[in-house]
């Protein structure tokens, strides 16, 4: 069973990278190895990815070996797609208000392509696009989005070394957890 995931992303409004670029970039930095099917997206840790990836607590059961993806760790890239996403899973909770702390309780149903943007938050009046919420690392927003498989909310960070690799254009790079399902939503085009 998978437990999770830990998603990277561009913040918006950082540039977009072509698949092409960031495979050989996380390649070349051994985080990457080889595809689990030719073609695919979606890949086995490299030979370095403990180097890149600090794992949290006394003992973390790393599922490594490279022969049944869906048993073992995997990393995927997802996107690049022409509308901003917001990726969540069943453990996103509602984001806030960065300016007076009000949890957006319906944000499943106002952070969608269906709804004008910017949202007005209810508390304070302030205008707001879904990526200046507080998402509290449940969730995220970019139109880019690279998951490693099994890992627990919480259970792992990425080392500031691999957020430099990951800017290869300048733009920031951000983290969140996801556990399954995970869902992608497309926003408003004017939120990038």
């Amino acid at each position: 069973m998978n437990p999770g995931y830990l998603i990277l992303h561009p913040s918006p409004p950082s540039p977009l990278h072509t698949h092409v670029e960031l495979i050989a970039r996380l390649t070349e930095v051994q985080f990457l190895d080889k595809p689990v099917i030719h073609g695919k997206q979606q890949f086995y840790p490299g030979d370095r990815f403990l180097q890149w990836i600090t794992y949290l607590g006394c003992s973390p059961a790393i599922p490594l070996e490279q022969n049944d993806p869906q048993q073992n760790c995997t990393i995927q890239l997802f996107g690049p797609y022409q509308a901003p996403q917001l990726i969540s899973g069943s453990n996103t909770r509602p984001p806030r208000c960065p300016h007076c702390r009000h949890d957006f309780i319906n944000w499943q149903t106002q952070f969608n392509k269906e709804n004008p943007y910017p949202i007005i938050c209810p508390a304070c009046g302030k205008p707001l696009l879904a990526h200046q919420l507080n998402w509290r690392q449940q969730g995220g927003i970019s139109r880019q989005f690279l998951t490693i498989s099994h890992v627990f909310p919480g259970e792992a960070v990425p080392v500031s070394d691999l957020l430099r690799v990951l800017e290869i254009e300048g733009g920031k790079w951000e983290y969140c957890y996801a556990q399954d399902p995970i869902r992608l939503e497309v926003l408003n085009e004017t939120d990038k």
